[in-house]
């Protein structure tokens, strides 16, 4: 008789299906373990508690003992199995020994788990299965933004959480914190990167994170697919549960896929550089700088990874590679492609007047070509629309005027130029970086 067969005959392995957490796509089973080898066990095959599953079944196991590794197999009748897969330990939650969210074949019908290492028994484990169902496409296309009044980077539209949870089964938290943003925060989930049904993939993000890691919400404030969508989360200024514990003064970002020897696409990579970008702009961060985080007691890019803060491997080698130049792209989309112009004026407008340098850091020079002549009154403005240095009061006379102003005192952020002249008004936007 092999090993194996002798350590099966002294398993003793009870199965308990809990409650259900939602009628019909999600169960709980809670498997006792036991055996007389105490560096192997091995469960019999079970059947998976969901009969209705798609478009793929969401998958994670809670356990007691920390020196345990775990593994797992599927199979569509009992007999043929897939390859076993480690259940590598949740990053996200320190204080709760369960493992990172997989996904299986919705063909799956049954389980087997594995456990190597010291086992303290007896044990339990608890396995949870979800199915989100398939999302009615009609239903995705995104319709949410926010308004920005200051600001000149548009941010991206996004798909609401009624858009990707239209059954209403996956709410907010009833009693959000809200958080000022200092620092950007990218993640990856740490999941497949090929889906027909990105939506769902959010869904069951939310079900593991509010029925496994016990939070009250999706942990991230945004969600971006390899498509290019952005998913609602927490949403803008709403602390989160994604930085090592640290989450005051963050907003979470999360690609959806595993970069740890992929490059995230293209789609993808945009409307992060745009997301990030509207933030900084709204928040009055600069992409290249890097500050004092209060809630982790670091000195952190203000576009971070989140393995900034505490070990783990997120958000991917690649994509944590890439970040050096996803600031500078960010600084740059901020400084060349948002509006130059917040407010548009027939006379005093972008093909009138030139703003140079943009970036600046010690004087900035405009030019104004038009017709008319007369006192120009300029101000510099901040993102609140407030005046924080003196007015000037110069007079144009000719088609052409130029004038220089010093701006080395103030803090490095976004400001605005104001130009008033004969009745009209132009406002331009301008980086001063240190």
């Amino acid at each position: 008789m092999t090993k194996a067969a002798v350590v099966a005959f002294f398993l003793v392995v009870s199965c308990q299906l809990l409650q259900a957490q939602h009628s019909g796509n999600r169960e709980v089973l809670r498997l006792a373990v036991g055996a007389e080898n105490d560096h192997f066990w091995q469960s019999t095959p079970t059947a998976i508690p969901l009969t209705d599953i798609s478009p793929f079944l969401s998958f994670f196991v809670e356990w007691e003992d920390a020196g345990a590794i775990i593994r797992v197999r599927f199979s569509t009748d009992g007999h043929r199995w897939e390859n076993w897969q480690r259940l590598k330990r949740e990053a996200h939650n320190p204080d709760k020994i369960i493992s990172e969210q997989i996904f299986a074949d919705p063909s799956s019908r049954f389980f087997q788990l594995a456990v190597t290492g010291a086992i303290v028994s007896p044990q339990q484990l608890l396995c949870h299965f979800f199915s989100p169902g398939l999302t009615d496409q009609a239903n995705v296309e995104p319709s949410g933004t926010l308004e920005s009044l200051a600001c000149p980077c548009v941010q991206p539209a996004y798909m609401t959480r009624n858009q990707w949870c239209p059954s209403g089964n996956c709410p907010p938290n009833p009693t959000p914190s809200s958080t000022v943003v200092k620092h950007l925060i990218v993640h990856h989930s740490a999941g497949a990167n090929i889906s027909s049904d990105w939506p769902a993939v959010v869904r069951s993000i939310w079900d593991f994170h509010v029925n496994g890691n016990g939070w009250a919400d999706i942990g991230y404030n945004w969600l971006i697919d390899p498509n290019g969508q952005v998913y609602e989360g927490r949403g803008d200024n709403i602390l989160g549960a994604h930085f090592c514990g640290a989450n005051g003064g963050t907003m979470g970002i999360c690609m959806l896929g595993t970069f740890t020897s992929v490059t995230p696409a293209d789609t993808a990579l945009n409307s992060l550089q745009s997301l990030l970008a509207w933030k900084s702009c709204d928040a009055d961060i600069l992409p290249l700088d890097s500050a004092f985080h209060a809630s982790s007691g670091l000195i952190l890019d203000r576009i971070s990874g989140h393995r900034d803060g505490c070990a783990t491997e997120c958000p991917g080698t690649t994509l944590y590679a890439m970040l050096p130049s996803i600031r500078s792209n960010v600084s740059q989309y901020i400084a060349d492609d948002c509006a130059t112009v917040s407010a548009f004026d027939p006379i005093l407008n972008e093909l009138s007047v030139t703003i140079s340098p943009n970036p600046a850091n010690s004087s900035v020079t405009f030019t104004i070509k038009n017709p008319l002549e007369g006192e120009v009154e300029v101000a510099m403005l901040d993102m609140s629309s407030r005046p924080i240095l003196a007015p000037r009061r110069i007079f144009k006379s000719g088609l052409e005027m130029q004038h220089t102003f010093p701006v080395d005192q103030l803090q490095p952020g976004i400001y605005f130029i104001q130009l008033r002249m004969a009745g009209h008004t132009g406002l331009f936007k301008v980086l001063i970086q240190p």
